[in-house]
């Protein structure tokens, strides 16, 4: 399995539209991928992101590109 990986401390935000009706903007940092020295279904990779708001995330790498897209303002 080849995924491309977002680079370290690049900048993300939710792939669905930014409604500003309902609340404050959250981009999200990305701090790195976890889960890459070897290939095991028990440990997938793991994309580890911070929020603007200080609220740490982990999302699968291979659902990365479904739920963020590259930062845009």
């Amino acid at each position: 399995m080849s995924l491309d990986q977002p680079a370290r401390f690049s900048r993300w935000m939710r792939s669905v539209p930014y409604d500003p009706s309902k609340g404050t903007y959250n981009g999200y940092t990305v701090i790195g991928v976890t889960n890459t020295a070897h290939r095991h279904p028990d440990h997938p990779p793991q994309v580890v992101y911070m929020g603007d708001n200080g609220h740490l995330w982990s999302l699968s790498l291979a659902e990365w590109p479904k739920h963020l897209i590259p930062e845009v303002r």
